[in-house]
């Protein structure tokens, strides 16, 4: 009985320390948050989202996400029913960094942030199709810098030219991404 006891003791210990810990932890890669909003959206975790993004657009954040956050609406990454990232890749910063906002850059350059760039292929379901999101694979690129306490969190998720990507040789090459642009500007 005791070594039952102590079997499922230690057992029960190495389950806790190898789960996953996402955006608490210290050593969490950055492409893991940017999984983490998709499995936040498919499980419907609103409130959790904002926590995925710097310190500085938290607020905001949660005041969107968190605030009236029902199954009804469907702007933003409420507009996804299901998502599930296919592949991925790093961008190197001079590429990633021409994607940005102004002022997403010039944060990034003036503050001298640390900073990853991410080019997501990512399937979804969408409510309604947008130039935003669109049923089928989609393309984001994620930024992300590294804050003070050392987490990295997201800065920008942006829709890129999915062309450039190609041109640039950072693409996917799928038939698919090579007609994103058309299929998604169809929206506007």
């Amino acid at each position: 009985m005791i070594r039952k006891i102590l079997l499922v003791s230690i057992l029960s210990l190495i389950l806790v320390s190898t789960s996953p810990a996402y955006a608490n932890s210290k050593n969490t890669q950055p492409i893991t948050i940017v999984k983490k909003v998709f499995e936040d959206v498919n499980e419907q975790k609103w409130c959790s989202i904002p926590e995925l993004w710097t310190s500085k657009q938290r607020e905001s954040y949660s005041l969107f996400f968190c605030k009236n956050s029902t199954s009804d609406r469907s702007d933003g990454l409420f507009n996804i029913k299901k998502a599930s990232i296919i592949d991925w890749r790093e961008l190197p910063s001079k590429i990633g960094i021409n994607h940005m906002s102004n002022g997403v850059r010039q944060a990034i350059e003036d503050e001298h942030l640390e900073s990853k760039f991410f080019y997501v292929a990512v399937d979804l379901q969408v409510k309604i199709e947008s130039k935003y999101f669109i049923n089928g694979t989609n393309y984001p690129l994620f930024a992300l810098i590294k804050e003070k306490n050392n987490d990295w969190r997201i800065i920008q998720m942006s829709v890129v030219p999915t062309s450039s990507m190609i041109q640039n040789g950072y693409g996917f090459n799928t038939q698919d991404e090579k007609t994103f642009d058309e299929r998604r500007l169809q929206y506007t």
